[in-house]
């Protein structure tokens, strides 16, 4: 472990940066894990400008590498290297303005070499050799044997250009350990790990247990055998049918005498059983331990869900009776089904309805605060295995609730004197003939999309059209009121449909007055096919205020319960 040194340089001319200081304090040592690594530690400096950055500039065998950035607040790092490399590093701290600390310069180390790899042993049984062999480091010095036989430990150092050494522990059923360390200037290398000679056959593992879990896993738990000696196992995974039992996997070399046949290994509904037999050092093997049988578990396939239909608005529950067609899972059973609710589309679930079997019917009841809004319903189900599905969202909008006013945004008269036309000379709801120059006019109210928007398709319980006379010109009487189909006023006159006898109008002036909506009227406003009203020759003549003599005209009221 090295401590560092500190240079570096100021900024010149008109250039200026707040001072940024130094990391002290910087080491650098070697570990392993996983593979040879270095640590590069430093302290930040106390009292400096604000540190946007570390950076760090690793020298491996003499020469800088790309400059790597860190965060401000990073006091440590890691590298992974080659064994056997000369490995330093500089430091310095980035500020806020711009500026630079002096470089901190950790000197180099020398690493420890890399294991040996590529390591084995052969025994040579009755003549008690063994005959040891491996791919030494490329940068170790020697190489340190370490031969164990019980409680005696015996150390051998051979050189770096040897990869081979035949030793003899002896023969009569002993247990002999073998470990190689690579070594250099920098320290030794981990240990690798240990080859072990036995005689005799080894024992079989002890089965624990052997389950199936989805999806199509299979988990086999044994037991080592006592001997210190075992190399490694070997497994067998077998499947039955028509009265054989044949191997659908086979795999060797496994150091533990438990394994796990990974995902989709196996086929759902099918019987499987598992075998596993010891090998040690010596190469010899043990005899095959069984498992008992398994059904295999296999399935991530959803149920099938399909989308609810939603019936008409049910006034006597004021709400929707849900339909759902059945729910269907191929290879396993429902675990639960739902019946989601959502105001938003689908953005978020509202409320959950848990509901019983794969199909049926739901009557959901709409709350007053979620009335005139559009709902959405889907099924969500879950099988046995926890594969989930849910049907896509079928929206229906729920009838508004409560008393809402429509004012008439433009009135005016069409007359048939001459050329048809539009009167521009008021914009009174006028209707009958004043005489026989005028002939024919029809008075009209326009709401644009109010109606629609309000009625949402629904048509109102009850609903009223104010009506106020202009002045005392025309008849008493009763007037005629009818429906259109125009949000605005068009080219023409509008056809006029739903007509129905208004209130009396005496000859008061500005006498104001309700038309009740006949039920036509409050159907075809429900319906869309009315989007404003008309005041029609009732037999005589009548002059009705227009929007900009008083905006009350035609004024409306609708009431949904």
């Amino acid at each position: 472990m090295t401590l560092g040194s500190t240079f570096g340089t100021r900024g010149l001319g008109y250039l200026s940066y707040s001072v940024v200081g130094a990391v002290t304090g910087a080491s650098i040592s070697s570990f392993y894990f996983g593979g040879q690594q270095v640590l590069l530690s430093w302290t930040l400096p106390t009292v400096s400008t604000t540190l946007t950055a570390i950076e760090v500039d690793w020298s491996i065998n003499g020469t800088y590498q790309a400059t790597e950035s860190y965060d401000p607040a990073t006091t440590s790092i890691t590298k992974a290297i080659t064994g056997g490399q000369q490995v330093g590093a500089r430091i310095r701290c980035k500020g806020t303005s711009g500026g630079y600390s002096s470089y901190t310069v950790v000197s180099a180390i020398t690493t420890p070499p890399e294991r040996p790899t590529n390591f084995t042993v052969v025994y040579g049984g009755s003549t008690g050799t063994a005959l040891l062999s491996w791919t030494n480091a490329a940068t170790s010095t020697s190489t340190v044997i370490t031969r164990t036989i019980g409680a005696s430990v015996t150390t051998i150092s051979v050189g770096s250009a040897s990869a081979s050494y035949t030793d003899s522990p002896g023969v009569g059923g002993i247990q002999v350990y073998y470990t190689l360390t690579a070594v250099n200037g920098g320290g030794s290398a981990p240990a690798t790990f240990p080859a072990v000679g036995y005689v005799t056959d080894p024992n079989p593992p002890t089965i624990g247990s052997f389950t199936a879990s989805n999806p199509g896993i299979l988990a086999l738990v044994s037991t080592a055998p006592a001997q210190t000696n075992i190399a490694s196992y070997q497994m067998s995974l077998e499947v039955y049918s028509s009265g054989t039992w044949t191997t659908s996997a086979s795999v060797t070399g496994v150091l533990s005498p438990s394994y796990t046949w990974g995902t989709n290994t196996a086929t759902h509904g099918s019987i499987y059983r598992a075998k596993v037999r010891s090998v040690d050092t010596n190469a010899l093997v043990s005899t095959w331990a069984t498992s008992a049988s398994v059904a295999a578990i296999n399935d991530t396939v959803p149920p099938v869900v399909a989308a609810p239909t939603i019936s008409a608005w049910d006034p006597g529950f004021s709400g929707f009776t849900v339909t759902r067609s059945a729910t269907t899972d191929a290879l396993s059973s429902l675990a639960s089904v739902a019946l989601e609710v959502s105001y938003d589309g689908g953005a978020s679930i509202y409320e959950t309805v848990s509901v019983t079997g794969a199909s049926g019917t739901t009557n959901h009841v709409i709350a007053t605060a979620k009335r005139g809004l559009d709902v959405s319903y889907r099924i969500k189900a879950t099988d046995s295995l926890g594969n989930a599905a849910a049907s896509s969202w079928a929206t229906k909008t729920t009838k508004p609730l409560g008393t809402f006013g429509i004012g008439a945004f433009q009135t005016s008269t069409w007359e048939t004197a001459g050329t048809p036309s539009w009167r521009t000379d008021t914009d009174d709801v006028v209707s009958g003939r004043l005489d026989a120059s005028y002939e024919t006019q029809s008075g009209f109210w326009f709401y644009g999309t109010r109606v629609a928007e309000v009625c949402k398709g629904y048509a109102p319980d009850s609903g009223t059209l104010v009506v106020i006379r202009q002045g005392t010109s025309g008849f008493s009487g009763n007037v005629l009121i009818g429906t259109h189909s125009s949000t605005t006023r068009p080219t023409s006159a509008p056809t006029v449909s739903n007509t129905a006898t208004g209130p009396n109008l005496s000859g008061i002036e500005n006498q104001l007055a309700y038309h009740t909506l006949s039920g036509a009227q409050l159907t075809a406003i429900g319906n869309g096919t009315a989007a404003g009203f008309a005041s029609v020759d009732p037999g005589g003549y009548r002059r009705l205020a227009g929007f900009n003599t008083n905006n009350l005209s035609g004024a409306l009221t609708l009431v949904f319960n």
